[in-house]
This record gives structure tokens, C-alpha cells and sequence, in this order.
């Protein structure tokens, strides 16, 4: 994993479960050196639990698997009872998307 100051953040979500313990899940994808990293951290109750990261050499390598976690995360026909929406979505590299609050599909 590479330090905050050599990353620059490219894409972030925030997802939201309806469960007991307000479970949570931050994707990330950044540009660091060498290539792109997409991170997450995973919690629930305001308390991060679970960290990971995992590198990619280009931005499609990237986006394809940020665009992966999220689908597979918000299909309600997932095995996992905990299913997530969205609760907004920042594009930094071309500005700022704001989404309302929704649940994706």
C-alpha cells in the first residue's frame, strides 16, 4: 500500500447496508506510482474493520475492478443477506458527481 501523500485520489464511493450494525463500504481508486491502486475499507458503527488494496498497472484494469466491487455489492440478488446503496459517488478527475441517496441495481 502506498502512502497518502504519493496517492492521488481519482473515484471514491460510499456504500450503505441496512443492517444492525449500520455496516459500511468505502471503495477508492487512486493513481500511485507505477499504476492505479483501488482501496477499501469496510466497517460498521463508524469503526473501520477490514482494510485491503489492490494494485493495477492501467486506469481500465482499475475502473473494471471499482465498477466490479460496486456491482457486486449493490446486486439484490447477491448470496450476502447484506446487500448496499449508494450513498454518493465523487469523480475527482473530472469533477465532483454528487448522487442522491439511492439504491443501486
Amino acid at each position: 500500500m502506498y502512502s497518502l501523500q504519493s496517492a492521488r485520489e481519482l473515484k471514491r464511493i460510499s456504500l450503505q447496508a441496512n443492517s444492525p450494525k449500520k455496516a459500511f463500504y468505502v471503495l477508492i481508486l487512486d493513481r500511485v506510482p507505477g499504476g492505479y491502486q483501488v482501496r477499501k475499507e469496510s466497517g460498521g458503527n463508524g469503526c473501520v474493520f477490514h482494510r485491503s488494496a489492490w494494485f493495477k498497472k492501467t486506469l481500465n484494469e482499475a475502473e473494471c475492478l471499482f465498477s466490479k466491487i460496486v456491482s457486486e455489492k449493490t446486486n439484490p440478488a447477491r448470496k450476502s443477506r447484506r446487500v448496499y446503496w449508494s450513498m454518493g459517488q465523487m469523480l475527482l478527475s473530472g469533477g465532483i458527481q454528487a448522487s442522491q441517496q439511492q439504491q443501486l441495481f
